[in-house]
């Protein structure tokens, strides 16, 4: 007998589209499977695969795949919705990497994207107010499935900046985690800087050096303390 009263399902990541060269992210130490006649390089890490769709774009995250969106393929907030191509050979990465831990979307007006993303079915965790008091930031979570998404923007008020209802939202960065930072480290050479305690308490985060051109803030969190729970 099925509960009416049960939660629908939620939206779950799948995949991420990634422009520009594959390069940098092997040398970030990822084990990346090179592209065919029928498929473009993927990389999958845990659940969700960075599949390398257009080598010759300018580098960043393009699109994303879910599965129980509401809405149908239609972008999300600015987000482009795209099919998944499916995962990559299973290995071990280098650099110790497990699974994605985050990734975190800007948006220039929290309010909108938030009302956008539950009308798509995604489950606002929790909010988080951060930044300075002459620009406050407002963080909103949610869970997709085994990474969690972290929505910033700029937090409204009455002293702060009229909200900006047009410009979409982008994808603005992405957390890897790791057994042993340190592994990730020497498995990098210096590409990413000397860890630091991250915001969750009794973790590490390296992050990466802007140069190597990945077009997203990139960073590695060790996984020696319980992750926190959404």
């Amino acid at each position: 007998m099925v509960d009416a009263a049960a939660s629908p399902p939620r939206p779950r990541l799948h995949e991420f589209r990634v422009s520009g060269p594959d390069g940098p992210w092997r040398s970030l130490g990822f084990l990346v499977q090179p592209g065919t006649v029928d498929a473009p390089p993927r990389l999958s890490l845990g659940s969700t695969t960075l599949v390398f769709d257009d080598p010759e774009g300018p580098p960043a995250i393009t699109a994303w795949s879910l599965t129980d969106v509401s809405g149908g393929d239609q972008p999300i907030d600015g987000l482009p919705l795209v099919d998944a191509i499916g995962s990559a050979e299973r290995g071990s990465h280098p650099n110790g990497a497990i699974s994605f831990d985050h990734v975190v979307v800007r948006t220039p007006d929290v309010i909108r994207t938030q009302e956008v993303f539950a009308r798509r079915g995604f489950d606002l965790r929790r909010e988080r107010t951060a930044g300075t008091e002459t620009h406050p930031i407002l963080q909103s979570f949610y869970r997709l499935g085994e990474v969690v998404l972290e929505v910033v923007g700029p937090a409204i008020g009455p002293e702060t900046e009229p909200r900006n209802e047009t410009e979409p939202s982008s994808f603005w960065g992405l957390v890897a985690n790791v057994e042993d930072i340190e592994v990730a480290m020497k498995a990098t050479k210096g590409l990413v800087k000397h860890p630091r305690p991250a915001v969750q308490p009794g973790r590490r985060i390296a992050t990466m050096h802007a140069e190597l051109g990945l077009g997203v803030p990139f960073a590695f969190m060790d996984d020696r303390a319980q992750p926190e729970v959404l």
